[in-house]
């Protein structure tokens, strides 16, 4: 739209309307207004071509964020048939108030081994290789703390 501002000069003077093209920044007097319409139509044919370009975006967009929804629901379920988590998806939360320290979780390494561990401003604390984490299992109901 500012590009059209920029390219013409409306004015209304005693009722009448006084449409001028701008070249450079300079008024151009027109003799044949039929030019001027033209322009005027391929701007506004320009105007709503942007306009369905804009929704088809916002479309695209809205797909988007659908898609990514249903991806983090099915990561949701996978955690919680499997109950391990890949940490290239997520690592476990961090608590500010603990100088950003997760609660102890079960780690799996690429080499096989299964530790207790947490992490520390998002790295794992004295363990390397982690791939995947679970939450540790409530204690049961019947024991004696």
């Amino acid at each position: 739209m500012k590009e059209l501002v920029d390219r013409y000069d409306v004015t209304c003077h005693c009722g009448a309307v006084d449409v001028r093209y701008k070249h450079n920044g300079h008024l151009v007097m027109y003799l044949d207004y039929s030019a001027l319409e033209k322009r005027a139509e391929a701007a506004e044919e320009e105007c709503k071509r942007l306009d369905r370009e804009s929704q088809n975006l916002s479309n695209q967009l809205g797909s988007c964020d659908r898609e990514r929804r249903d991806l983090l629901s099915k990561l949701i379920e996978m955690e919680r048939q499997t109950g391990w988590i890949k940490c290239s998806d997520r690592m476990p939360d961090e608590h500010q108030s603990v100088d950003y320290v997760s609660e102890e979780v079960i780690v799996f390494t690429s080499d096989g081994d299964t530790l207790i561990s947490s992490t520390s401003y998002g790295r794992w604390n004295c363990i390397e290789n982690v791939t995947h984490w679970r939450p540790l299992p409530s204690p049961p109901e019947d024991a004696c703390l």
